[in-house]
């Protein structure tokens, strides 16, 4: 049977030796304050930010975002799980435009926004003729980051860095809008995934 102190304080209790003796309130006390020590200003958020300043940010944007830049331009879409593709009722020219779903401040801090990966493939009669990169402002402005007047052909990913990284504030939408040519009506126009790449920074959130 146990024994009972019948609600009396034990007293002069030796340090405990065994994992079955008996130890004070004082050696108790020691020890968790010994095993707690420094976690007061530890965070689960400190540490992922910590993590996050060590690499990129990476967001995409889905093809099934992609808007056209005038909404009475003569175009279909077809879907599949991979890509978009775009046609031309009319030879001619159309824009389309994608905006990055990103916060302006991630676990407190402002992210800095340093490119986009551009995923196409022009098929027959279709040519990549322009690609712009900007950020589009809550004053409803734009600033132009990136551009390229190249035409291009055939299936590339291409990364588009900005010259000086921008680091976003409230209102900041980083965009990318391409023109495509079609000379010959109803070729096909490929987009696939278009990634928005950010890094973290140690300034406080917008």
């Amino acid at each position: 049977a146990g024994l009972s102190a019948g609600g009396a304080a034990v007293t002069n209790v030796a340090s405990p030796v065994a994992s079955t003796d008996a130890a004070t309130k004082g050696y108790v006390d020691t020890a968790v304050a010994g095993s707690t020590a420094g976690l007061a200003t530890q965070s689960f958020v400190t540490s992922a930010v910590d993590a996050a300043a060590a690499g990129t940010i990476r967001v995409v944007a889905p093809h099934s975002d992609w808007v056209p830049f005038n909404s009475s331009d003569p175009l279909t879409h077809t879907f599949f799980s991979s890509q978009r593709q775009v046609s031309r009722t009319a030879v001619g020219s159309s824009f389309l435009s994608v905006h990055a779903h990103t916060p302006v401040a991630l676990y407190g801090k402002a992210i800095r926004f340093i490119g986009v990966e551009l995923c196409f493939d022009t098929f027959a009669s279709t040519t990549l003729n322009y690609v712009e990169v900007n950020i589009a402002r809550r004053t409803l402005g734009r600033n132009l980051m990136v551009s390229d007047s190249t035409t291009r052909t055939g299936l590339a990913c291409r990364t588009y860095t900005l010259p000086t990284p921008t680091t976003l504030t409230t209102g900041d939408s980083p965009n990318l809008f391409i023109q495509v040519n079609w000379t010959v009506a109803n070729a096909q126009f490929a987009i696939g995934p278009t990634t928005f790449i950010y890094e973290q920074t140690t300034t406080p959130a917008p």
